[in-house]
């Protein structure tokens, strides 16, 4: 490539180069002649893309950017990959592949696929996949496998801390101020969380095959839900209030509204409404079933028989 076909030339600093304008780039505020910020070879910078370092950013390693905007600080390191988008005051380390218009700021990716629109700020994330629009802030994620909303849809996360191995979301998601630590944690379609605290070591299922999604958890900021044990599956529930769930059973097409408090073990309860003050325990070793029922106003259900 030419001289009059590159989009800039390159500066020896020290052992690595800035970058200086060959062509106005209007869409960065950039003219020729102006500098930008520091690379290590040439392949870090696409010249026949529209991407952009700015002066106080640098690109290094075997790190690519094609038509991303790098600002405001940032280093893209690694293997990293950055088709589009902006990246702000933030590091792209690893093996981290950004293939659509997300912007990026105060940020630590590593490792991640992100393919979505969308914004993330103050956040970490490492070994995380993310197909769909995203909304994070104020993140903390960790996970082995994580895929969420595959092909289209939202997925909003606000001051949430996530710790998850083999997670799987697929399609919309809204989550705010909620810490999820987990192994094995799958959900399809629509879901809405809210100052949630969900903590599991093998299998929680919230799904829902269909139309009408309607799956909501709802807490309180001062008392939030908590679900809490193994094999919990919920299937087009809505549940409010301060509410503690704990054991293995099952819930499905229900809905559980107010304080509660559900302690259980081997049970499920199915096709059932339970409202205002309820409290159920259920220390049985055999399975115990509640199903097509409705509970209403101050109720305690206490099964602690060996």
């Amino acid at each position: 490539m030419s001289k009059s076909e590159k989009r800039y030339e390159m500066i020896p600093e020290g052992d690595l180069f800035r970058i200086r304008a060959l062509i106005d780039m209007p869409e960065y505020g950039v003219k020729i002649g102006d500098v930008g910020g520091i690379i290590e070879v040439e392949q870090n910078l696409a010249q026949f893309g529209n991407g952009w370092i700015c002066s106080t950013s640098k690109v290094i390693q075997s790190a690519v950017v094609v038509d991303a905007y790098i600002r405001s600080g940032s280093t893209v390191s690694g293997r990293s990959h950055v088709v589009m988008g902006v990246v702000s005051g933030s590091k792209i380390l690893g093996n981290t592949k950004i293939e659509a218009d997300i912007q990026i700021h105060e940020s630590i990716i590593q490792n991640c696929t992100l393919f979505g629109d969308g914004e993330i700020r103050e956040s970490k994330l490492s070994n995380c996949t993310f197909n769909s629009n995203v909304q994070f802030f104020n993140c903390n994620i960790h996970a082995e496998l994580s895929l969420f909303s595959r092909g289209g849809g939202t997925l909003s996360l606000r001051h949430t801390e996530i710790n998850i191995e083999e997670g799987n979301i697929i399609h919309s998601v809204d989550m705010e101020r909620v810490q999820l630590r987990t192994k094995t944690f799958k959900v399809e379609h629509r879901l809405f969380m809210q100052d949630v605290h969900v903590q599991y070591r093998d299998k929680i299922w919230i799904v829902r095959v269909g139309v009408n999604l309607r799956t909501e958890i709802q807490g309180e900021r001062n008392n939030p839900i908590q679900l809490k044990g193994e094999e919990l599956t919920i299937d087009d529930s809505i549940i409010k209030g301060g509410m503690v769930l704990s054991g293995n059973f099952e819930i499905r097409s229900s809905i559980l509204m107010g304080m509660h408090q559900i302690n259980m073990n081997k049970a499920y309860i199915q096709d059932t409404k339970i409202i205002d003050c309820v409290t159920i325990k259920q220390t049985l070793p055999r399975v115990q079933v509640i199903v097509g029922k409705a509970f209403e106003g101050d109720m305690t259900i206490d099964y602690d028989q060996q």
